[in-house]
């Protein structure tokens, strides 16, 4: 097999793992992809990067969600998330995860810190 081809095998293995929400690391995603495909040692240049990786994800979604029913979700979300961040503004919060990748997850996800993180909590 090419190693284009296993790339290619790769990404869209760990994208359909991620997107169904078995992985949710790329680095994971790779590895547990790579063994189901090659079932031996890939070598880390034919693994995929997280953008190829991303790419396969959006491409499952369109086809599983639909383009437009996917905006107008992802849409309400990064409204919801934005709302978020800007009340959380002084903890310097940071958007990760589905909606960050343009997928539509449960719920935004983001990251804060802060020395006392009951004052988060009490947001």
């Amino acid at each position: 097999m090419s190693s284009m081809k296993l790339r290619r095998q790769i990404a869209w293995e760990a994208a359909r793992l991620m997107y169904s929400r078995d992985v949710s690391e790329y680095y994971q995603a790779k590895q547990k992809a790579a063994r189901r495909i090659h079932k031996g040692w890939v070598k880390p240049a034919d693994l995929p990067s997280n953008a190829e990786i991303r790419e396969q994800v959006q491409v499952l979604a369109r086809l599983h969600e639909g383009s437009d029913h996917q905006r107008h979700r992802l849409l309400e979300m990064r409204l919801r998330a934005a709302w978020w961040l800007r009340q959380l503004k002084e903890f310097h919060p940071r958007l990760i995860g589905s909606v960050l990748a343009a997928r539509s997850g449960k719920d935004p996800t983001w990251m804060c810190t802060s020395l006392h993180p009951i004052h988060i909590a009490s947001r």
